[in-house]
């Protein structure tokens, strides 16, 4: 079993997807975390090689994953904007973690360079700019603007169980 999470930054990927990796006895990885063991940390490879530079960072990381198995994966938001996404996700079952941007907003930290300095409005706007490639992917969608991670990865679960449960009918 492979499960894919996708969505926005802070939409819960991380903390969700460790949570259910847990619960589910796989592996769990993180694609921002595989970047950051061997480059350093995220504001530091946009500022020496830019999103550019970070996207081709992530295409090596999807491109190693897409023959992994038995594991979660939390993607980066623009994961899905990769050449190799589509490769990276087959055979998985990809779960698009949906929030508002009000959501988003209450949960950033000063982290993610491409969402310093936006307001609502502008968050708004970068969102609905991915939204066509997450829906395109996604095979379900959770919100999570008002759950914890915890209730999103029951939530998770339990989309996993039903599929499970359809395919065997």
């Amino acid at each position: 079993m492979k499960v894919v999470l996708i969505g926005f930054s802070a939409s819960g990927k991380s903390a969700a997807g460790a949570l259910l990796a847990e619960k589910l006895s796989l592996k769990f990885i993180d694609t921002d975390w595989e970047i950051v063991k061997t480059h350093g940390s995220v504001q530091g490879i946009f500022a020496r090689m830019g999103e550019q530079g970070f996207r081709r960072l992530e295409e090596e990381v999807l491109l190693r994953l897409r023959n992994e198995d038995n594991c979660v994966i939390a993607c980066g938001g623009g994961s899905v904007l990769c050449p190799s996404f589509g490769e990276a996700a087959k055979d998985a079952f990809v779960v698009w973690l949906k929030a508002s941007a009000q959501a988003i907003l209450s949960r950033l930290d000063g982290s993610r360079p491409l969402l310093w300095g936006l307001d609502e409005n502008q968050l708004r706007a970068f969102m609905a700019e991915r939204e066509s490639a997450y829906k395109f992917f996604a095979g379900s969608v959770v919100d999570t603007s008002d759950k914890t991670p915890a209730e999103t990865a029951d939530s998770i679960a339990e989309l996993l169980k039903n599929a499970s449960d359809a395919a065997q009918r």
